[in-house]
């Protein structure tokens, strides 16, 4: 789930509706692609997106966030930047939106795949003269799933907002026996360049988190 932004002296809310949004996402997602499994293609990566961010919608709509009533600060859409991953007879379907993603690693470690970055259409010169606030307000209004004149013009999330999809990224892989896939979100964007970090996952699942824990 995105991180909401709150004034300075606010309180975080307890309960996270980000935390919450990014749930459902990942359940309907996780549901409908269990349905399509025996018969998966690569297109069924946006059908289940769809489903997974009509969800969303629905979430934000019962707690009363829309364009109509959102300040795009304190109270804003629910959203989300997510990853998906599934491996079919050595073939691995995925997608990715924003800063969540997916990478591939050969048996020797060598990264072969890595999805696309999400913020590339985001333009590195938008205005950064304006306060935290004012920052913000802006880029949730006029760069989250903005899409004008045909051409993507700043970064996705899911958020129930159709032009979402404009922003995702799919994608299937030819896989190998001892190749190592992650799907991950930006936290664990810099481990992934420490060899050491890679070769813990090349052992049974039973010892990678004894090794992580050390």
């Amino acid at each position: 789930g995105v991180t909401l932004e709150i004034d300075k002296g606010e309180k975080y809310p307890e309960q996270s509706g980000a935390f919450e949004a990014a749930k459902i996402f990942c359940e309907v997602v996780l549901k409908e692609a269990e349905k399509r499994y025996d018969k998966f293609e690569e297109k069924n990566l946006k059908e289940i997106f769809e489903i997974g961010n009509k969800a969303v919608l629905n979430y934000n709509n019962l707690h009363g966030r829309n364009k109509k009533t959102i300040n795009y600060f304190n109270f804003d859409l629910f959203s989300a930047t997510t990853a998906f991953l599934l491996i079919k007879d050595k073939k691995a379907f995925w997608f990715s939106l924003c800063d969540s993603g997916v990478k591939l690693f050969n048996k020797n470690g060598k990264k072969i795949f890595n999805s696309p970055d999400g913020w590339s259409y985001f333009p590195k010169d938008w205005d950064e003269t304006k306060n935290k606030k004012e920052k913000v307000i802006t880029r949730h209004r006029d760069y989250r799933n903005a899409v004008k004149d045909g051409k993507l013009t700043g970064y996705g999330v899911t958020n129930g907002e159709e032009s979402a999809i404009a922003y995702l990224n799919v994608g299937a892989l030819e896989t190998s026996n001892g190749d190592l896939i992650f799907v991950h979100t930006d936290g664990f964007e810099n481990y992934f360049k420490l060899k050491e970090f890679v070769d813990i996952f090349k052992t049974s699942q039973e010892d990678v988190g004894d090794k992580l824990e050390t």
